[in-house]
């Protein structure tokens, strides 16, 4: 039974992996700071607040987020990300309030499409404290 299950999860891990691949294809792992300075040049948003959202990104989605970028759409090319756990996008929003200490509603989590939404709206919040 423990070996039927251990290779359903390879099954499963494979396959997401494939989907992240695809996805993800032709871009590079960058670092935190590489992130930052390739897709927030204008620095329009907190380093902390973007190395923190994409930190919990990466932690709670069960799939491998390092090539991820602020223009992937949570309903369009990454919507398979949440058949692989959909509690991911509930822990994400819990982890990411925790850590800033703030809260966002079901309204604005409604509207938030990409991962570059995410880290605006934190970053809106915060410096609205």
């Amino acid at each position: 039974m423990i070996s039927k299950i251990r290779q359903i999860y390879r099954d499963w891990a494979t396959a997401g992996e494939r989907k992240v691949d695809a996805v993800f294809k032709g871009r590079s792992v960058l670092s935190d700071e590489a992130f930052y300075e390739h897709y927030f040049p204008d620095h329009a948003v907190s380093r902390e607040i973007l190395i923190g959202v994409r930190s919990a990104m990466i932690q709670h989605v069960p799939l491998d987020m390092h090539r991820l970028a602020p223009e992937d759409n949570f309903g369009g090319e990454l919507q398979f990300v949440w058949s692989y756990d959909s509690l991911a996008d509930v822990n994400l929003i819990c982890e990411i309030e925790k850590r800033f200490e703030i809260s966002i509603s079901e309204a604005e989590g409604r509207e938030t499409l990409t991962m570059g939404d995410l880290i605006r709206l934190v970053d809106r919040k915060v410096r609205g404290k």
